[in-house]
């Protein structure tokens, strides 16, 4: 695996090089210097740093936006305007950091519990303003919050006082308005704040 570190926190930076390098992953920070067929599969990198610019030097690389202390709003920009794959936060541990990046090199969305609640939270009540989820029933609406809580089909079914296969029932309903097969397309589509709307 190819990564590419771009911090404004030098000491940060290097230490995450070193650390990655020591787990076998190829590390590089220098973009300047990138040639035409230097791929990156990873990159992770500081709002600071995030730029049209940078995104065009690093091309098909899944990103890891590093995050500083970001607001709610800035993420969610960053997040829809650089097609962020992850978000990690400084306090995570080392062993996290290559959990990020393994997941993300692999198709996944990383983002902490506490983000990811709050920015689903926050696209959801976009969503109902310009009418995207018209389209639920009650119920529907009611199984989609809890999804969106990060609960498990068990506990949105204990939570609503329904069975599980009601519950599954209810996400199969869901997905098919929304034109995904999952959870992790619908939590993507609603990060991604695509204007796609239920039908």
């Amino acid at each position: 695996m190819n990564v590419i570190v771009k911090l404004k926190n030098r000491i940060l930076s290097d230490f995450i090089c070193e650390y990655l390098e020591s787990n076998g992953i190829t590390v590089s920070t220098d973009i300047v210097n990138i040639t035409s067929g230097t791929r990156f599969d990873v990159a992770i990198v500081d709002n600071l740093n995030l730029s049209s610019e940078f995104i065009t030097k690093i091309r098909d690389a899944k990103i890891i936006l590093f995050d500083a202390g970001l607001n709610t709003e800035e993420i969610v920009r960053c997040f829809n305007s650089f097609n962020i794959h992850g978000i990690i936060s400084p306090d995570a541990d080392k062993r996290r950091l290559i959990e990020a990046i393994n997941s993300v090199h692999y198709g996944a969305i990383w983002i902490n519990n506490d983000n990811l609640k709050d920015l689903l939270h926050k696209e959801r009540l976009k969503m109902a303003r310009e009418g995207l989820i018209q389209h639920l029933t009650e119920r529907e609406n009611q199984v989609m919050e809890c999804l969106l809580e990060g609960l498990t089909n068990k506990e949105i079914a204990n939570m609503l006082s329904i069975s599980e296969q009601t519950v599954k029932s209810h996400m199969r309903s869901i997905f098919k308005k929304f034109n995904v097969s999952n959870r992790c397309q619908l939590i993507t589509l609603i990060l991604r704040g695509k204007k796609q709307s239920a039908r």
